[in-house]
């Protein structure tokens, strides 16, 4: 809304060997604390999240994909100016720390299995507002194990989506190499992360 007000809708789709490992580690609990768990996690990134917005499918089967759904109403998803612009920060730090590689080791670093995430993410604003400071850019980057893909896509001009993409090549990563990964896993960072202005062109009123 105006005031930087809004109501978030989230789904995790989660597949293949990672929806496995997950059922592993709570293979000892029940569906009530596994939920409570689960529910817990998403609490710490969306304050206003109630537990009967919160849902899970998947969990009674042995196998097969995994699905976390939520809708939260949220105080301060953009940064409001005086004038009523309001500033959207854009970041993949969370698809970054998916990875999670050592920046050093004196051994070879291994992943049990290849696999890749893929977020995207769907802006609506009030009717009216546009973006006039920044636009939207395009960003990929790969190397000889990671590949990044961060596309956005105007719908109309004040709802528009990001899709952020990364993938794992290879499953050793070479002892040697695990310091120039770091290295282009923060220079990806630098470069796809930035803001954007959108302004209200209409009537407040």
């Amino acid at each position: 809304d105006l005031i930087g007000k809004g109501t978030v809708t989230f789904d995790e789709h989660i597949s293949g060997a990672y929806a496995e490992i997950i059922r592993y580690s709570f293979k000892s609990k029940t569906r009530e604390e596994i939920l409570q768990y689960l529910f817990n996690l998403q609490k710490k990134s969306y304050n206003g999240l109630q537990k009967k917005n919160f849902k899970v499918e998947g969990l009674e089967l042995q196998s097969g994909p995994l699905t976390f759904s939520l809708t939260a109403e949220e105080k301060d998803l953009t940064s409001i100016y005086f004038d009523g612009r309001q500033k959207l920060q854009m970041s993949i730090n969370d698809v970054v720390s998916f990875m999670q590689f050592p920046k050093s080791s004196q051994y070879d670093y291994r992943r049990d299995f290849l696999y890749g995430y893929r977020k995207t993410m769907e802006y609506v604003f009030p009717d009216g507002y546009e973006i006039t400071e920044n636009n939207l850019r395009n960003f990929s980057k790969e190397n000889e194990y990671l590949y990044f893909h961060f596309i956005p896509e105007k719908l109309s001009e004040n709802h528009f989506t990001i899709e952020t993409e990364v993938r794992l090549k290879k499953r050793i990563i070479k002892k040697d190499d695990l310091s120039r990964l770091d290295q282009f896993i923060q220079a990806v960072v630098a470069n796809s992360n930035y803001e954007l202005i959108l302004e209200n062109r209409g009537s407040f009123q």
